[in-house]
């Protein structure tokens, strides 16, 4: 019988961060069953844990509240974090002075994580007892594949040499699942036409592409398509949603083409929800890194973030953006410089690549 590895990941935020360190799963957990018996838990900001439910390769979550938190409740999750049974090997994908702090409290017989020069935050390699370099400004993708394949080196079940990011990459999609129900809420929203979903919202304006120019995107696509289907995908803010069904844009549309306005989706459904789609378009947001990670085609649009730095692996998952010298600056709107006829050439050939009757 194989001996049992207990190993930790921290991963706390933010949600597209958690989905593609998690795309890595299937490779890293399969690898490590090759020796071992193992038990992964991995740790989560309970904003995006339901990102991460019912994924086969994770046995526990340890959710995580950190914001709003009295002294009182802060102790307390020290206090839970110690009583964990001992880990063999944490590994902190997040190198955040807050990501190492959990790791100082929990048992542990291996802590890895980036340098010092490496780390977003630099002090958290202090809390480490293993180190990784590579520089930040890498693209994340080799960041989480290099940190990754030095934690299966402590293990000593590391190939000789770094597997390339397609192999570790090859069963991404199997990372992630969700439920029964999320999938029957979704199909009776879902018609027979092929379907666009279109991500309304990011975490920040900046990350967010104008609805007026989405609008004339969309009204491109339905002139060149004989049927599909838009999804207008918003959490809260619904007018961006309202905006586009009511510009002057979208005068071309025919019967044969819809446009859904969905809201208020909780992570669960949303999953469901990407997997269902032919195409996903979006900021720089958790949505499109989704739709990368379950192999649905998608153009993803930048502005103030450098494309180099999050462009995710994959000839189907096409990167625009709209400034040669992003500064990650709050008030540059430089995605809206992103022309509507250039996302609709995108789109258009994405599908017509899928070799689908439109």
């Amino acid at each position: 019988m194989k001996s049992t590895l207990r190993i930790g990941i921290i991963r706390l935020s933010a949600l597209g961060d958690c989905i593609v360190s998690a795309a890595f799963l299937a490779d890293f957990v399969q690898e490590i069953e090759q020796h071992y018996a193992i038990h992964l838990t991995w740790f989560v900001d309970s904003r995006f844990s339901a990102i991460l439910e019912h994924s086969p390769y994770i046995d526990s979550l340890e959710i995580i509240t950190l914001k709003r938190q009295s002294l009182r409740q802060k102790l307390h999750l020290i206090a839970r974090l110690a009583k964990l049974p001992i880990f063999d090997l944490l590994i902190d994908m997040q190198g955040l002075i807050k990501s190492a702090l959990i790791g100082a409290f929990v048992r542990k017989k291996a802590f890895i994580g980036f340098g010092f020069g490496s780390a977003k935050e630099p002090l958290s390699a202090l809390f480490y007892t293993h180190r990784v370099q590579i520089a930040y400004q890498e693209n994340i993708l080799k960041r989480n594949a290099l940190l990754l394949h030095k934690a299966k080196e402590l293990l000593h079940i590391a190939q000789d040499s770094q597997p390339s990011l397609p192999d570790m990459l090859t069963h991404k999609a199997s990372s992630f699942a969700y439920t029964p129900q999320a999938l029957t809420h979704i199909a009776s929203i879902l018609t027979t036409k092929p379907c666009i979903l279109c991500v309304l919202e990011s975490s920040l304006p900046s990350k967010t592409y104008d609805p007026t120019l989405f609008a004339q995107a969309i009204a491109l696509i339905c002139a060149h398509l004989r049927t599909v289907q838009i999804i207008l995908l918003a959490h809260t803010d619904t007018h961006k949603a309202t905006q586009i069904l009511r510009s002057l844009s979208l005068a071309t549309l025919r019967d044969s083409h819809s446009i859904t306005p969905l809201s208020n989706l909780n992570l669960d459904a949303v999953k469901a929800l990407v997997a269902q789609m032919d195409l996903v378009i979006g900021g720089d947001t958790g949505i499109t890194h989704l739709a990368w990670a379950l192999g649905r085609d998608s153009i993803t649009l930048y502005g103030n973030t450098p494309a180099h730095r999050f462009k995710l692996l994959g000839e189907s998952n096409i990167v625009l953006s709209g400034s040669d010298n992003p500064t990650y600056d709050k008030n540059d709107f430089s995605i809206n410089n992103i022309a509507p006829s250039k996302i609709a050439e995108c789109a258009i050939t994405l599908l017509c690549d899928q070799k689908k009757e439109f």
